[in-house]
């Protein structure tokens, strides 16, 4: 996977938060939710952890690696009324997706 360098406005900002997600205080999380790195499991996990009212705030951007059937049944429980884009690459010879949910308007 080849990443696009991006230019970030002076007013943006990344705040990249290595701990268990489950323990994340979500009323200071903003903008996207990325979760990548992990199964299934520990993704859905992360994402029910976060209140009903703002999961629904935010665009979450989710790369699970195993899974992809129970990965699609238990997201679309968890992020109703959400459009969801999903991305195919290859990452060392495996055939990988990333899926981007916002929310519907």
């Amino acid at each position: 996977m080849k990443l696009k360098k991006e230019n970030l406005k002076s007013s943006d900002s990344i705040v990249l938060i290595v701990k268990d997600g489950c323990d994340l205080d979500w009323p200071q999380v903003h903008g996207c939710v990325v979760i990548a790195g992990v199964g299934t499991h520990t993704a859905l996990s992360i994402v029910a952890s976060c209140p009903l009212d703002k999961r629904k705030e935010l665009i979450w951007i989710l790369n699970p690696f195993n899974y992809e059937d129970k990965f699609k049944m238990g997201i679309n429980q968890l992020l109703t009324n959400f459009s969801l884009t999903e991305y195919d690459f290859t990452e060392d010879g495996r055939n990988r997706k990333i899926f981007y949910f916002s929310p519907a308007t």
